[in-house]
């Protein structure tokens, strides 16, 4: 006699590859709603003064362009302070750019509050003329 064949269970039907999940992209910021206006003082003669406060166009960073060079960033990191929407210090530090007369502060998309304190030295021992308090909006 002989034997009877074995049974073959079918095989199991694969699994569905799960599709992938589409990336969550974080939602940009909303721009102001009002324009943005200048907010630091009018230059003074001897004095360190703010001549711009904006986005950095070559990267995501506040820019603040003086009329003076700064040799470090020393004194823009005792004297700058940088606030989230939520009114919080922001962690990071100013450098100072190839241009000697602008300083840096990375930052992700968003509004901050820039506060310059009067103590802020540039190279050549120039004070800031007056501090000052404003808005900077980075795409």
């Amino acid at each position: 006699m002989s034997k009877p064949a074995p049974k073959t269970s079918p095989k199991p039907a694969p699994k569905p590859t799960p599709e992938p999940k589409p990336e969550k992209k974080k939602a940009r910021p909303t721009p102001p709603s009002e324009p943005l206006k200048a907010w630091w003082p009018q230059p003074k003669p001897d004095a360190l003064n703010l001549l711009f406060a904006g986005d950095a166009s070559f990267g995501r960073a506040i820019a603040l362009f003086f009329d003076q060079e700064f040799e470090g960033p020393e004194s823009a990191n005792e004297h700058i302070k940088v606030m989230g929407p939520d009114g919080k210090s922001v962690d990071g530090s100013w450098l100072v750019s190839s241009n000697p007369k602008m300083l840096l502060f990375k930052a992700d998309p968003g509004t901050y509050q820039v506060e310059i304190l009067e103590g802020l030295t540039a190279k050549d021992d120039k004070k800031l003329g007056a501090s000052s308090k404003g808005t900077v909006y980075i795409p």
